[in-house]
């Protein structure tokens, strides 16, 4: 029996220096790659190379026949120069700017509003009241024959999300211009869809300056009889006499509101997808990627195996002093 028990506790002390020899031995060669981790990536790019070359070279090719599947777009372009509001022309500005303080717009001031105009809802359903071949452009030949003969506010939405995801205009600060820009897969479409938003909002700005020039009318009107200065009264209606003149010709004063620096057009080269830019892009993604997952994999596998012995050691450990406890026990009884 004590020659059995001592058999145990050999082998129990063989495995657990074994175990702990084998610790030692990766513990040290993390400690090495990390003293070193130049020679840690070095060894590790000499270990997956080819598979990174293989991906390297594989990713833009595959990305160039997406490119080529993906239908092609094209951009339609056009710039406009807002200019200062007419509303208060300089005609009797002092006395416009008593009545009313200063209600002319910089350019900038127009340009935010002309956005915002060509961005909301009702501007969508003003497009397509005044120019029903939108629908065409917009959808598939059987939808844009039901929705020209039977409109409705689901077809009007349905038009300001297609507007909306193909139509963007923003105001450059350095030029000074609106740029607005419309993109669809077929050119004569992107170039036809944004010359209507132009026309367009020359409408909206026509009817803008007819409602602002009658409120101004009747609004002086009203301080015109109200005052007792004669000489104010004078000044009040030859100003009215000159709104009224503007009124009859707000056609023109809508096209005077900004001018066309260049009018809808479609550049020769295709706007999207862009397959020499892609695949330039994903030849160089690819291995910066590939290669972080092989360090973040390396680095797991060598924490993953360290817990393994640990724990592998803490149990020999406990095998060990269970077995010299028993032959501990047992010797007083053999004695």
């Amino acid at each position: 029996m004590i020659r059995t028990m001592r058999t145990m506790r050999m082998k129990a002390r063989d495995f657990a220096t074994g175990v702990f020899n084998t610790t030692s031995i990766t513990s040290s060669n993390l400690e090495g790659d990390d003293a070193r981790p130049l020679a840690f990536y070095w060894h590790l790019l000499e270990r997956w190379w080819r598979i990174i070359a293989v991906c390297t070279v594989a990713a833009p090719l595959i990305t160039a026949v997406v490119c080529l599947m993906i239908p092609r777009s094209y951009r339609a372009e056009a710039d406009i120069k807002p200019l200062p509001s007419q509303n208060n022309a300089n005609e009797g500005s002092n006395i416009l700017q008593q009545l009313y303080g200063g209600l002319g717009q910089t350019a900038a001031d127009q340009s935010k509003e002309y956005i915002a105009t060509m961005s909301s809802f009702s501007f969508t359903r003003l497009v397509l009241r005044h120019d029903p071949v939108a629908y065409s452009v917009l959808f598939s030949k059987a939808d844009a024959a039901r929705y020209t003969a039977h409109p409705t506010i689901d077809s009007d939405w349905r038009g300001h999300l297609a507007i909306s995801r193909n139509f963007s205009c923003y105001f450059d600060q350095t030029a000074g211009l609106l740029r607005l820009r419309y993109v669809a897969h077929n050119p004569k479409n992107a170039q036809r869809m944004l010359s209507i938003l132009l026309a367009d909002l020359i409408a909206s700005v026509r009817e803008r300056d007819i409602a602002g020039y009658a409120a101004q009318i009747k609004s002086l009107e009203t301080r015109a009889n109200q005052t007792s200065d004669g000489f104010l009264r004078a000044d009040l209606y030859e100003i009215i006499a000159k709104r009224i003149e503007q009124l009859s010709t707000a056609d023109a004063s809508a096209l005077v509101a900004f001018r066309m620096i260049e009018a809808p057009f479609v550049p020769p080269e295709v706007y999207q997808p862009q397959p020499l830019l892609y695949a330039a892009a994903s030849a160089a993604i690819v291995p910066i990627v590939m290669f972080g997952m092989l360090v973040l994999l390396e680095r797991s596998r060598a924490f993953i195996h360290e817990q393994t012995s640990s724990r592998e050691v803490s149990h020999s450990n406990g095998l060990d002093k269970s077995a010299s406890a028993l032959a501990a026990s047992r010797s007083p009884d053999t004695a």
